[in-house]
């Protein structure tokens, strides 16, 4: 017979278990959430389009220059990969976004999906930085203009330029900044559902995780557990 008393596990007693002789196992208690994968983010989706536009915005017009002569104003325009600033913010977006494409598409191991959104929310937060400085910065790249071939300073000397940020340059901001804004709404949203269940600290896949008032899950064992009688007596005849 097993020494186990037989009981309710919600009255505080030990329930008998299954191989006489063998304590029980500690598992998920009755009512314990079970264990999911990481669910799927819309801002994660949005943050991976944003990224792949902002890359694609450094192959149009990113630095434009307007050239002031005799004849007239010419308007001479260059790609992002004419400066380090430009293509650098846009490459950094293209990545975060593949990250983020990760994340929704659930590559991602659970154990560092919340790296990996930090990871994104870090990366288009450079990219936004280096593409805003891109705005304010000169390339010196080589240009033909009036049938001349040129630097970008040349054309500051000898015509005088107005250097503006180009349709790519807005473009690759923006986008860059909606990938920045979806990746910290990503960031607070798995915040707020990872506090739903404190109970998993040690993971999703460890069953002893799940225990967050410190007691076995199969109820209080008594202080004296009671020893049954064996063997039964026989009722007194009257």
């Amino acid at each position: 017979m097993s020494q186990y008393p037989v009981g309710d596990p919600n009255s505080g007693q030990f329930a008998a278990p299954a191989t006489p002789g063998q304590p029980m196992t500690p598992g998920y208690p009755i009512g314990a959430p079970t264990p999911s994968a990481q669910p799927k983010s819309s801002q994660d989706l949005v943050a991976a389009i944003a990224g792949v536009l902002a890359f694609l915005c450094s192959f149009i017009s990113y630095y434009q220059f307007t050239v002031i002569t005799i004849s007239g104003d010419q308007a001479v325009s260059l790609s992002a990969w004419h400066g380090f600033f430009g293509w650098f913010g846009c490459l950094l977006a293209l990545v975060a976004g593949a990250l983020a494409a990760a994340s929704y598409m659930q590559m991602v191991p659970s154990a560092t999906a919340k790296n990996a959104r930090l990871g994104v929310v870090g990366l288009f937060g450079l990219s936004t930085l280096f593409i805003f400085i891109s705005l304010f910065v000169t390339v010196n790249a080589t240009i033909t203009i009036l049938g001349q071939q040129m630097t970008v300073n040349d054309l500051f000397n000898m015509f005088g330029s107005v250097n503006m940020a180009g349709t790519g340059a807005i473009g690759a901001l923006v986008w860059s900044v909606l990938g920045l804004i979806m990746a910290i709404l990503s960031m607070r949203k798995a915040s707020k559902e990872a506090a739903l269940a404190p109970g998993y600290a040690a993971g999703p896949t460890d069953p002893q995780a799940w225990n967050p008032t410190g007691q076995p899950p199969y109820g209080t064992p008594s202080a004296t557990p009671a020893s049954p009688a064996w063997p039964p007596q026989a009722p007194t005849s009257i």
